[in-house]
């Protein structure tokens, strides 16, 4: 549906030109030249596009164009607003939106003379994109639109930057639903611990509120012990704030593994999360059981944990204490290993 209410309004349709080239006929043609090697389409009144459709004469004179490009009229001259290469049947150019009543369509490489017959721009109405909240191994928050996997081949067109222009990112970290008065993002910023949302906006349209909760910062952390390390899954896998690494242990006898963390210093903690490897079945911890020590060798248990369909689910589980708890050293143990493995692994753990 927006697809076609994008494309079926064509913003050329009365303006002025080449006939040939706006009458919509794939029939029709103007062959470029070097006496004509370029197009100038004008409107009655100024129109705001961001889509150029782009035609070749292929059933007459076949691929030809390599490289081209269109400007605007823009503050009394030229500015070039996109620049692409073949055309071929049908090239659709996407770009920032931008507002004229003149446009030149130019050939700027080609192979013989290009017949062009057909050119309609149209306007796209951009919707915010969904946002990702990370934060790094030093505790620096970065707020930007999710990768997005574009359909179409961006032959050089920065696809990401064309649909977010003019992108606005607001955020709370106090827990409240951001909006168009929160805190501005403009850039990366430090954050020790707690949950963030943002919200994306253009032209004052709200996008989906994005939200994450972000355990202590673990440049500090130590690894006190383990009971064993692959070595290529070293047990500081766990927490060196990559999700692709993770921990893994040998098998034993008794199936119990655990790994011991210093915090750096102590912390009021309420829960922890727990992010499995996705690499195979293996090593994916169901039932545990959290420990803490007040000198990081004589260790206490302060609650049991259980993670249901971590095989079929392997995304980030969450447990929250039933009361909160400041300790500075913590383990996880082991109890159950999904799939009656024998291993255990972790991708990350975090601490909130």
């Amino acid at each position: 549906q927006r697809i076609h209410k994008t494309y079926d309004n064509n913003l050329f349709k009365n303006a002025s030109g080449p006939k040939n080239i706006l009458d919509n006929n794939a029939n029709s043609f103007v062959v470029l030249n070097k006496n004509l090697q370029e197009i100038i389409i004008e409107t009655s009144k100024p129109v705001t596009v961001n889509r150029f459709v782009i035609q070749e004469a292929i059933a007459t004179h076949g691929e030809r164009v390599e490289k081209h490009a269109f400007d605007a009229w823009v503050d009394d001259k030229w500015k070039e607003i996109v620049t692409s290469t073949n055309i071929g049947y049908k090239r659709i150019l996407r770009f920032p939106e931008v507002t004229s009543n003149k446009f030149k369509f130019r050939v700027l490489e080609s192979r013989f003379y290009p017949a062009i017959s057909n050119i309609t721009a149209h306007y796209y109405k951009i919707h915010p994109p969904e946002l990702s909240i990370e934060r790094n191994f030093e505790g620096m928050v970065t707020i930007k639109p999710k990768k997005h996997n574009f359909r179409w081949k961006p032959h050089g067109e920065d696809a990401s930057a064309n649909i977010n222009v003019g992108l606005k990112i607001r955020y709370t970290t106090d827990g409240s639903k951001p909006n168009k008065t929160s805190e501005l993002y403009t850039k990366e910023f430090f954050y020790p611990m707690g949950e963030i949302k943002a919200i994306p906006l253009i032209h004052d349209e709200n996008g989906p509120v994005a939200s994450h909760i972000f355990g202590s910062v673990k440049k500090d952390w130590k690894l006190l012990s383990v009971d064993s390390e692959k070595s290529r899954h070293g047990a500081s896998n766990a927490f060196d704030g990559f999700k692709n690494s993770y921990w893994q242990s040998y098998p034993n006898k008794n199936n119990k593994h655990y790994i011991s963390i210093d915090l750096g210093k102590e912390y009021k903690l309420i829960g922890f999360s727990y992010t499995p490897q996705k690499e195979h079945a293996g090593g994916m911890i169901e039932k545990g059981i959290i420990k803490i020590s007040k000198d990081g060798k004589k260790w206490q248990t302060l609650e049991e944990f259980t993670f249901g369909n971590l095989i079929n689910d392997p995304e980030t589980r969450r447990h929250n204490f039933k009361n909160s708890v400041e300790t500075r050293y913590i383990r996880i143990e082991s109890k159950v290993i999904a799939g009656g493995k024998n291993t255990a692994a972790i991708a990350e753990l975090d601490f909130y």
